[in-house]
């Protein structure tokens, strides 16, 4: 009976630790994204009419579940380079989890034009 306590304790305790640990590694990409933000940021201090570079980053605020702000750079990323696809699909996905759905067609049109 102890033996079988002690067993199913041990595997409660095990369970803990990688739930843990699932917790700890889920946090990784997070804080990666951060970093890379900053980066981008930096860049753009320098370079603020760089369209790539303001795609690269409206790329990364909409992975990161910050869609307004992706909306903001990949405007101003359109503004600069009306020709960039990439710019417009890119921000129709954006609008599309805002529910502007109009606008996400609009620009997912554009993108493949």
């Amino acid at each position: 009976m102890l033996s079988s306590s002690l067993s199913n304790l041990s595997l409660l305790l095990a369970g803990c630790l990688l739930a843990v640990g699932a917790c700890a590694n889920a946090e990784a990409p997070k804080e990666a994204n951060e970093s890379r933000l900053q980066q981008l940021t930096a860049e753009l201090a320098k370079k603020p009419k760089s369209p790539g570079l303001l795609i690269k980053r409206g790329k990364l605020l909409y992975e990161m579940d910050r869609e307004l702000e992706a909306v903001i750079d990949l405007t101003k990323a359109i503004e600069l380079a009306p020709k960039e696809a990439e710019a417009y699909e890119e921000r129709g996905k954006a609008y599309r989890v805002l529910n502007e759905y109009e606008k996400s067609l609009e620009d997912l049109n554009k993108a493949i034009d």
